[in-house]
């Protein structure tokens, strides 16, 4: 979905972000920074694999 997609790009100012004592701010959302990018790619190539070994017999 565009920035946090690369985590070598977000990673970086989210942590700044949330060691810089800024007045106001706002939640940095951690959830979302370190699932989608961190974690979803494995995810989805382990059932990219399961898919091509499964139905397509292959692997």
């Amino acid at each position: 979905t565009g920035f946090a997609m690369n985590q070598a790009r977000d990673l970086g100012p989210r942590m700044a972000y949330q060691l810089l004592p800024i007045k106001n701010k706002a939640d940095n959302n951690w959830k979302y920074g370190l699932l989608v990018p961190g974690i979803a790619p494995f995810v989805g190539a382990a059932v990219a694999a399961l898919f091509v070994h499964g139905f397509l017999g292959m692997l």
